[in-house]
């Protein structure tokens, strides 16, 4: 028996859309979903085969995920085979913390899934993640320094060799 997650981090157009790819895919699975108090019932009512794993309302923070107890024990109690984050994009903006909160779970494999239905496996390092996350901004100041000081060297080495070349070779 497979266990699959999904993470609901999309609209329910988009989780509607997954849940019946993956009836369409996967026969013998346990389907679990990690989602908001408030998205609950209306659930529940909807997918009857799904077991649901309760956080609390907002979107899924990393920091308020780490001090849940709880929630990690519960998630990591199962060995997953699967775990699916939807997005209601075609892309996944600000997924930072979703994909922090998908690398701490037991997991063979982490797919996404969009929008459009497209699917994509996607490997998720945690440490990657907390770099992009909280030193991506140094890392580009540094990166756009760099580049500064870069053309500036260029342009010390280079225009006197121009005016040089402009003045001796005046005919």
């Amino acid at each position: 028996m497979k266990n699959i997650l999904i993470i609901r981090s999309a609209s329910m157009a988009t989780m509607d859309k997954l849940i019946n790819y993956l009836k369409e895919n996967n026969k013998n699975q346990n389907v679990y979903c990690l989602i908001q108090k408030g998205s609950m019932k209306t659930f529940k009512e909807k997918y009857l085969h799904i077991k649901y794993i309760e956080k609390e309302d907002g979107f899924f923070k990393y920091e308020e995920f780490k001090h849940n107890l709880y929630l990690k024990n519960t998630l990591n109690s199962i060995n997953f085979d699967d775990i699916y984050i939807p997005s209601s994009y075609i892309d996944f903006p600000n997924f930072q913390d979703t994909f922090m909160i998908a690398s701490k779970i037991n997991c063979k494999k982490y797919i996404l899934f969009n929008m459009d239905g497209e699917v994509q496996e996607q490997k998720l390092s945690f440490v990657s993640l907390w770099i992009d996350k909280y030193l991506g901004e140094v890392i580009y100041f540094i990166k756009v320094l760099f580049a500064l000081i870069g053309i500036f060297i260029i342009y010390i080495f280079a225009y006197p060799y121009y005016f040089i070349k402009r003045t001796v070779f005046r005919n």
